[in-house]
């Protein structure tokens, strides 16, 4: 029984180290002389350590999903696979709550911050 409650708690301990999960709402920033607009919410996951990152995007009518890796301190590059061939870059600072970069997307490019939220 209390091997049974270590390797439990121990397995838990693993799966919560590797993965870690945020709320979060996306701003969106043109490069012209429109305002920034904010996105529909969209969920965050870094797997294994912070090596891969999930993001999924809430719009109107979908869910609009970028995968991808890190490709050097911080910085990871993405993509979109579902018919849209959507791209993006984004760089997380150690210590900080946010996310920001560049994607491009359906022929737009624009920039975006990601305010992570628990």
């Amino acid at each position: 029984m209390i091997k049974n409650c270590i390797e439990e708690s121990l397995a838990n301990f693993r799966r919560n180290a590797i993965e870690e999960r945020y709320k979060s709402r996306i701003m969106v920033n043109y490069f012209s002389d429109e305002k920034p607009e904010t996105a529909s919410l969209c969920s965050i996951r870094f797997r294994e350590n912070r090596k891969y990152l999930d993001i999924s995007i809430m719009e109107k009518d979908c869910i609009v999903e970028y995968s991808g890796y890190k490709v050097g301190t911080g910085n990871y590059e993405l993509k979109c696979e579902e018919g849209r061939r959507g791209k993006a870059a984004l760089y997380k600072k150690e210590d900080s709550t946010f996310l920001v970069g560049l994607w491009e997307d359906w022929g737009e490019r624009k920039g975006w911050s990601i305010e992570l939220e628990s």
